[in-house]
């Protein structure tokens, strides 16, 4: 009896400690109920995943005195650049144009081609960000 219970507290305490594993852009965006959510989901995503260079590139330490100073690449700057752009496409502001969705769809293809020769086993990310491309322009 006392051994049922102790394996039963365990059993409780092991499944609370189960992680759930994050939802994907395909399931957030199926949970997106307007328009304006689903463009808010792919904002923090292209966003997010502009943040994924942060981490691999550059272990940059600076000769600093017992701190050291965060330095984040220009590819970060450029991709969160690109996705502000492609946050802004709207019919309202006027800047909905075929010529600046194309614009922007070869500059989101540049910048993974870029990303993929310099880092080539980092598949997932590319294509991520392909997908987000895409789903912004479209």
């Amino acid at each position: 009896m006392k051994r049922s219970i102790l394996l039963t507290g365990a059993l409780v305490l092991l499944t609370a400690c189960v992680s759930v594993p994050p939802k994907t852009l395909d399931q957030k965006l199926a949970e997106a109920q307007s328009p304006a959510d689903r463009k808010e989901v792919l904002r923090l995503a292209c966003l997010n995943e502009a943040e994924v260079v942060n981490g691999k590139a550059y272990p940059f330490k600076a000769p600093t005195r017992g701190r050291s100073v965060k330095h984040t690449p220009q590819e970060v700057y450029k991709t969160k650049a690109l996705c502000r752009k492609m946050d802004n496409l709207s019919g309202d502001q006027g800047d909905d144009t075929p010529q600046i969705r194309a614009a922007l769809s070869s500059e989101c293809s540049s910048m993974l081609k870029t990303y993929a020769e310099k880092y080539p086993k980092d598949t997932r990310h590319v294509s991520a960000m392909t997908k987000i491309c895409r789903e912004m322009i479209k």
